[in-house]
């Protein structure tokens, strides 16, 4: 999905290039065939890759700005950039609210937090994904984040009413920013699309890592531009170099360290289950490792491991009957 979408956005630019420099065959080869197979085959992949949408619409409102070969493809582009917005609006609505109004509150039923709490965690959880890779910390990764404390309100815990300022404010920015920093706002634009779908009203579990992966280039990108503009300025010598070095090392010694975390199954659980103590799955799955290797080994410290893990997944979800 990750893949088809990158392809559409870089067809959608290429083909709006050409289209500019007055090549209408590749033009039309890019915009009228490889943009709608390549999202076809990202939606085919996995239904968020349809995110690329309102992402090619962020391409065209922040740095191509409906720009054609004369004023009057100009005035077309902007009038069918409104019109297919529109479209696009109306047919997620009657899918949502009149075709299916039903998958939203079934699909709350089976989960510990309604629609509302949902909505007022993921504010933090767009912050928490944010701080993955803006500083990253190795104890903050995990497979699993079932211990993420729930939003009941704005103001409980008071964070929640924090990360919605934040995220109301870092779009505010975007929006009245258009103009003159046209690619910081398109990259946080590009984030928070990224995780529209994932991280908004549909009822699912409320935190995984692998949801960034796509939104994270709009992180990638606005740190980029922002260290170019400010060595543009302040002239460092051989500063952007060292300080892009010192990103790559940091980010590669993260990187095996924490594939050296997931080098055997054995290695992982335990060490999910120490930097996330309070997550059910991550305790409950070092327990039954211990337990594995208690029957293989025939070691009572194994088994003793097991049986204080297990308890403590049963305490931490009282309805869970797998401990």
């Amino acid at each position: 999905a990750g893949l088809f979408s990158f392809a559409a956005v870089i067809a959608y630019c290429l083909g709006r290039v050409a289209l500019i420099d007055g090549k209408r065959l590749s033009a039309t080869l890019l915009l009228l065939i490889a943009v709608p197979v390549t999202v076809m085959l990202g939606a085919l992949s996995k239904e968020n890759a349809l995110l690329v949408l309102p992402t090619l619409g962020a391409v065209e409102y922040f740095l191509f700005r409906f720009r054609g070969t004369s004023n009057q493809s100009t005035h077309y582009f902007r009038v069918t950039f409104q019109m297919l917005t529109i479209v696009c609006v109306l047919v997620a609505s009657w899918y949502l609210f009149l075709h299916r109004p039903e998958y939203l509150a079934a699909g709350f039923e089976g989960r510990p937090f309604t629609l509302l709490e949902r909505v007022l965690t993921e504010m933090r959880v767009l912050w928490f994904y944010f701080s993955l890779l803006a500083l990253p910390q190795l104890g903050q990764f995990g497979l699993f984040h079932d211990d993420i404390l729930l939003s009941t309100g704005l103001l409980q815990p008071v964070s929640t009413l924090a990360a919605c300022l934040g995220v109301f404010f870092a779009l505010s920015i975007s929006l009245l920013t258009a103009r003159r920093w046209p690619m910081l706002g398109f990259c946080i634009v590009w984030y928070l699309i990224g995780h529209s779908m994932e991280s908004t009203i549909f009822p699912l579990e409320l935190v995984h890592e692998h949801r960034n992966y796509f939104p994270s280039f709009g992180i990638i990108l606005g740190i980029t531009y922002l260290m170019s503009v400010a060595f543009e300025r302040v002239e460092i010598r051989h500063g952007s170099s060292v300080i892009t070095v010192l990103i790559i090392l940091t980010l590669s010694g993260l990187t095996y360290l924490r594939a050296q975390q997931w080098s055997d199954p054995v290695t992982l659980a335990i060490t999910e289950a120490e930097h996330h103590p309070t997550s059910y799955r991550s305790v409950y799955a070092a327990g039954r490792v211990y337990f594995g290797l208690s029957m293989m080994r025939g070691d009572q410290i194994y088994f003793d491991k097991s049986a204080e893990h297990l308890i403590m997944a049963a305490e931490l979800d009282k309805s869970a009957k797998r401990p």
